[in-house]
């Protein structure tokens, strides 16, 4: 398996220990919401912030578990719109950026006997969550962890940027895109 294809597999690649993962230890910090109608319904926006907590808590959870331990693709399928895409980008050595495309679906092909091979485990240590009517983007900081090839746990962090839409069903991930924190591009502290 080419070096792009594990850090699909995984979802990030890992962090130097340099890196300070600790510093990702804090709790999830209330989002921080706007709509159309936030100050005049109090109440409405903490039921999309609820809402949207709980979508992104399956998330998490659905691609999460101890080695040999299968994930929970059925929960995974019901977070994304039918029309769904995911993009991770990965640094290279050369400076120059990888983009791997996929649907939940291919995901699921490429990412799910390694999740479950290496005991990859993530979750969202922060989050800046933005709402609009019916849409939504959230910038959520992951922290997560894993087995590698040689049986060393390893420590990876990064960003997730989920666009969120309203359906008929309730809130939905309709597009998710990753990149890996590291030496070169760390946590910022906001």
């Amino acid at each position: 398996m080419d070096r792009l294809s594990i850090g699909c597999v995984l979802g990030i690649a890992s962090v130097s220990a340099g890196m300070g993962i600790a510093k990702l230890e804090r709790a999830v910090t209330p989002a921080r919401s706007v709509t159309a109608s936030s100050e005049e319904d109090p109440v409405g926006r903490a039921a999309v912030e609820l809402a949207i907590d709980t979508l992104l808590a399956r998330l998490y959870a659905s691609i999460s578990g101890p080695p040999g331990a299968e994930r929970d693709w059925e929960t995974f399928d019901s977070v994304f719109t039918d029309a769904a895409r995911m993009a991770a980008w990965y640094p290279q050595l050369d400076g120059s950026v990888a983009e791997m495309k996929m649907t939940p679906s291919e995901y699921k092909e490429r990412s799910g006997p390694m999740l479950v091979a290496s005991g990859f485990s993530e979750k969202e240590v922060n989050r800046e969550l933005d709402v609009y009517g019916s849409i939504a983007h959230a910038f959520s900081t992951y922290r997560g962890e894993y087995t590698d090839a040689r049986g060393e746990p390893r420590a990876v962090a990064g960003i997730n940027s989920i666009q969120l839409v309203k359906t008929n069903d309730g809130w939905r991930v309709h597009s998710l895109i990753w990149q890996q924190a590291g030496d070169a591009l760390p946590i910022p502290e906001r």
